[in-house]
């Protein structure tokens, strides 16, 4: 172990938390009767509150505030009933958690009552602090509970949902396999739940509950009128305390919250005379302390609270209206909170040096961990109430005050990684501190022992002997660990020695006492106090911290600090109930790293790369990258801060800046050079530089040669798989894409070698990454497909040209001539009419024709397909032709070794072998990727399932009359002069209808319609007629060219349909 330590990298921490295994019963041990039985009831009463605290802490209230929290931004239908049954266990704890609470309550008062008995006069003059003040703790939890449930708006929401969903269900039980008798249960507990903890009623049960038992009359409390001096003075102690420190003490809101729920106690139990002064005072704190926070965005306002809980006080006491002094109190914190600030900052600072200069004596050391410890809840105070007194009133917070909200988060993890850091050091010393300190206290109390034991000498009397019983064991219980149990009987039996006694020494004792406890509850109180949860109920402000950061590169380590405060959000997802804390944790980890890719990570790559490019290309004649050189990306800022940083942690996410730094510049430097292989020089430069300048080791290329064959890559293709097959004409005969439009003079054309080509760059395991891909995108454009042939306007018209058909097909049979029936060209014409009279699509299109252009999308990618392959075994005919003789392989590995050579030698002889062997069985088989693509789909698209696609061959006419016109639109403007578009080949289209008649195992049916040979007899007939015709010279000669140029492209279609349907032959 070191003296430094590291709380983000070291697996283990020391618990400096006193601990001991002897009991109360054990501690407390006196000769005097009534010292050790009332000590012993309160200590174990106070020992019990602090119990529960810590339940309700860690228990209910993360999962009460965080109730609601999703991991998805689009629920499913009745999450909000999942998630309110999940949370049905902590309910049920819960009342019995409030239940007892309520007994405590009753107990520690009625204990109070029976110890301030008129007639048990022997410690009226013992003032229990301790006891009130753990009361008042147990009510401040039970205030809280009421405030976060009614300050989260999805549990009543997600009740009354799950309460309807109750309701139905009673109706129908055997519906839902529930016997009657255990909905009947379940509402009963339901009824149980509402009426403990909804409503806001927690609190307001705890103080209007019997107290007394009237019935037997056995506890005096309400009458008790000295019970009563004493709560009063309590309160009256407590407000003289707030007025004399406020502003001063980081817990004066929890001090205050205590107060006015003591208040409200002791005017519940005793309404018949309302305490107008002690209300007026406590009513008038408001505008110093306008809210308290509580947990999570939870936050208490006195004048409300006092309003709902004892309106017949505030009404009697005639206090003023406090509506606008939460604004006030706000534009004063404003004002004063960059001041406050900056005087924090600067002691804690001076506080750290001094910490780590590791000098001075053992009180002096003492003194630096108690002012830090202070420090930090001064800090926590500060942001909590500047924090949330904009969120209760809504207010914007400032653009030029964020920044020192997060640094009043990065103050609170300074101190608290100052004291990890010196860890060592203060495990080494704090027990000595402890133990002077209560040496110090003991030297406070040997001389009222001392006089204590001459009086008893002198007067035995029970006074005397009890309070020499208390003096001994508030001194025993500084001799041992301190513990919160010694330090609570410390407590109860330094207030039973009498006051008289304590003058003089009363200030520097209870001083002392503040100090050892501080220390002996270091651990606990520096967790409290630094802990940094709130930053996830205001995250909404990260994004613009990190754009800061990232503008100010000096600011980088800052980030560390942050990240440690998102850490302390862990605990409190592991607490919820709700759903599954991993998924919720989930979603905050991918929402910090893409927060963080996106404010710093991306932009701080992109300009590095710019910087780089800008240095290699110095030498330009551009006058503008001369500028910017001068200026530099960065605005003379040095980014090296961010790469120097070590990897931030939040929970298992780790996010090393300079690794995704490099990452992206590898990545962008391999993406552009496969692109420009002949620029391989200036991306090696930029390594180069990127190592000297930044400290980035850049991962080196290893791209093959570039040629002039090269075009467009495959990778590329395979990105935009869906621009390419609707942007490019396949060609079936020269197999080769053309690019349908362009905006330069020219067009791009995609051969085999292109394909070839980058396969040799990328290696022949591109080939089946390509096709699985081409594979994805089939499925989407089949379902498409499939989706237009399901719609009843379109099934029920194929259905009924079906039937016409069949009904030609049966008089022909019964007819004594032999004819073959060939589906009516005019039966296609009119279907192409009907479906123009559905209607146009935003584009002026009709449906058929867009329904043509999907299928020629999937030809196309067939064709993509179909040239992968021919790619492949070009690239693998190119590589073995050195091979002298396929048939008789000889193996290099043997020769080796028979030559006696090295093992290095036989290992490279290994990989040579693999490498040819490898490469013939890739020249000799070869993937049938048509095959895979027919049956890897036809099992499903010939189910009965898909039963509407089984006239897709009757809407072939149609298709390919919709085909020929747009074929010839195109072929036009293509051929006309300053043309911007047009195309000369279509072959998608042939490849798409006999891939799809293949699919659906409907080859057979469409040659039965004799289609093509129908369309080409209609069209002689029809030039026949036209030479006939000599009315109009003119317009029959147009007419006529017209109708022998669709009956080429008749005749054209109908070949590329005959040699792509070779393709799918089995």
């Amino acid at each position: 172990m070191t003296v430094g330590w590291d709380l983000d990298t070291d697996p283990i921490v020391l618990d400096l938390t006193p601990y001991e295994q002897t009991s109360m019963l054990e501690l407390i041990k006196t000769k005097s009767k009534p010292v050790s039985k009332v000590t012993l009831v309160f200590a174990s009463l106070c020992q019990e509150i602090e119990v529960l605290c810590d339940t309700a802490e860690g228990e209910f209230y993360p999962a009460l505030a965080l109730f609601g929290e999703l991991h998805t931004e689009n629920p499913l239908e009745g999450e909000a009933q999942l998630q309110l049954g999940r949370m049905f266990p902590l309910f049920t704890n819960m009342v019995q958690f409030v239940e007892r609470c309520y007994v405590v309550l009753k107990n520690l008062l009625r204990q109070l009552a029976n110890l301030y008995h008129p007639q048990q006069k022997g410690f009226h003059h013992v003032i229990f602090s301790t006891a009130w003040k753990y009361m008042a703790q147990l009510l401040n939890v039970l205030v809280t509970l009421d405030e976060v449930i009614a300050n989260n708006d999805v549990i009543p929401n997600s009740w009354g949902r799950y309460k309807r969903m109750v309701t139905n269900m009673k109706k129908e039980p055997a519906t839902y396999k529930v016997e009657e008798e255990e909905l009947f249960q379940f509402e009963k507990l339901m009824l149980r739940i509402k009426g403990v903890l909804m409503g806001s009623l927690i609190f307001q049960n705890a103080i209007t509950q019997d107290f007394e038992e009237a019935s037997s009359g056995r506890y005096q409390i309400r009458t008790n009128q000295v019970l009563k001096g004493q709560m009063l003075s309590i309160i009256t102690s407590y407000y003289q305390d707030l007025k004399g420190d406020v502003n001063t003490d980081p817990t004066q809101g929890k001090r205050y919250l205590r107060a006015c729920t003591l208040f409200s106690l002791y005017q519940s139990l005793y309404p018949e005379k309302p305490e107008k002064k002690i209300m007026q005072g406590l009513w008038d704190l408001h505008p110093i302390i306008p809210i308290v926070h509580l947990y999570g965005t939870t936050v208490w306002d006195s004048t409300a609270f006092f309003t709902r809980v004892i309106p017949v006080v505030v009404k009697a006491s005639g206090v003023r209206s406090m509506n606008n002094k939460k604004k006030d109190a706000l534009q004063l914190l404003v004002k004063q909170f960059p001041t406050q600030v900056n005087e924090l900052h600067m002691g804690i600072s001076q506080w750290m040096i001094l910490l780590e200069s590791n000098i001075g004596s053992m009180r002096e050391r003492s003194s630096l961990l108690t002012r830090g410890l202070s420090y930090a809840q001064t800090v926590s105070g500060l942001l909590r109430n500047y924090l949330f007194l904009h969120f209760d009133l809504n207010a914007q917070i400032h653009s030029s005050q964020f920044l020192l909200i997060f640094k009043c988060f990065e103050l609170l993890k300074s101190i608290h990684m100052m004291y990890h850091r010196r860890t060592a050091v203060i495990a080494e010393s704090i027990s000595y501190m402890i133990k002077a300190i209560a040496h110090k206290i003991q030297s406070y109390l040997s001389p009222i022992e001392s006089q204590l034991r001459a009086m008893r000498d002198k007067n035995s009397s029970n006074e005397n002997i009890d309070a020499l019983a208390a003096c001994l064991l508030a001194i025993q219980m500084l001799n041992g660990a301190p513990t919160r149990n010694r330090s609570i009987v410390f407590q109860l039996a330094y207030r039973q020695i009498p006051a008289k006694m304590l003058k003089g020494v009363e200030g520097p004792l209870i001083s002392a006492l503040a100090h050892w406890d501080m220390l002996s509850n270091m651990n606990r109180l520096l967790r409290e106090a630094c802990d940094c949860s709130l930053l996830y109920w205001t995250k909404a402000l990260l994004p613009s911290y990190f754009k800061y950061i990232y503008s100010s590169p000096l600011q980088a380590p800052r980030l560390t600090f942050i990240f440690s405060c998102l850490r302390d959000v862990v605990p409190l997802f592991k607490k919820i109930v709700h759903c599954p804390s991993d998924d919720l944790l989930g979603s905050l980890k991918k929402e910090i790293e893409e927060l963080t890719k996106r404010e710093i990570v991306l932009p701080l790559a992109m300009e590095i790369h710019e910087d780089l490019a800008l240095h290699i290309h110095h030498g330009t004649r551009n006058k503008e990258v001369e500028r910017q050189m001068v200026k530099g990306p960065f605005q003379q800022r040095d980014p090296s801060a961010f790469l120097a940083l070590k990897p931030l942690q939040f929970y298992d996410l780790i996010l090393d800046i300079k690794h995704l730094v490099m990452h992206f510049l590898n990545r962008t430097f391999y993406n552009i050079n496969t692109v420009a292989l002949f620029d391989w020089q200036a991306f090696g430069e930029m390594r180069s530089l990127a190592h000297n300048k930044y400290g980035l080791h850049l991962h080196q290329v290893h791209l093959p040669s570039h040629t002039l064959e090269q075009g467009l890559d495959i990778l590329e293709i395979m990105r935009m798989i869906e621009s390419f097959v609707s942007d490019y004409r396949y060609n079936l005969n020269n197999q080769i894409f053309i690019e349908r439009t362009s905006d330069s003079n020219y067009l791009s054309v995609i051969g085999v070698e292109h394909i070839s080509n980058s396969i040799r760059t990328h290696g022949t395991g591109i080939c089946s990454t390509a096709v699985s891909v081409t594979y994805q995108f089939l499925n989407e454009k089949v379902h498409l497909f499939s989706q237009f042939l399901f719609d009843e306007l379109i099934k029920s018209r194929l259905y009924r040209d079906g039937i016409t058909l069949q009904e030609s097909h049966s008089e022909n049979s019964q007819s004594k001539t032999i004819t073959k029936v060939r589906y009516p060209y005019d039966m296609a014409r009119k279907f192409q009419q009907y479906v123009r009279q559905l209607g146009l699509t935003k584009d002026k299109k009709t449906f058929l024709h867009k329904f043509k252009d999907l299928i020629t999308e999937i030809g196309n990618a067939m064709g993509y397909v179909r040239m992968i392959r021919s790619g492949a075994m070009l690239y693998t005919s190119n590589a073995i032709q050195f091979v002298p003789d396929l048939s008789a392989i000889e193996k290099f590995e043997d020769k080796v070794v028979a030559d006696g050579l090295s093992a290095e030698t036989v290992a490279a002889a290994h990989n040579l072998d693999g490498v040819i062997n490898n490469l013939y069985h890739n020249f000799s088989e070869g993937a049938d990727y048509f095959k895979m693509l027919v049956n890897v789909f036809a099992g499903e698209y010939r189910s009965v399932d898909n039963v509407h696609l089984k006239n897709f061959y009757l809407i072939i006419p149609a298709l390919t009359l919709t085909f020929i016109d747009s074929i010839g639109g195109d072929k036009d403007r293509y051929n006309k002069k300053n043309h911007e578009e047009g195309i000369w080949t279509d072959d998608g289209f042939a490849i798409g209808i006999a891939y799809l008649l293949k699919l659906l195992d409907q080859n057979h049916d469409f040659d039965s319609l004799n289609w093509f040979q129908s369309a080409i007899d209609f069209y002689k007939q029809e030039l026949a007629a036209k030479q006939r015709d000599q009315n109009n010279v003119k317009i029959s000669q147009l007419t006529k060219t017209k109708l022998q140029n669709e009956l080429r492209e008749f005749e054209l279609l109908s070949f590329s349909l005959t040699s792509a349907r070779i393709f799918f032959n089995d």
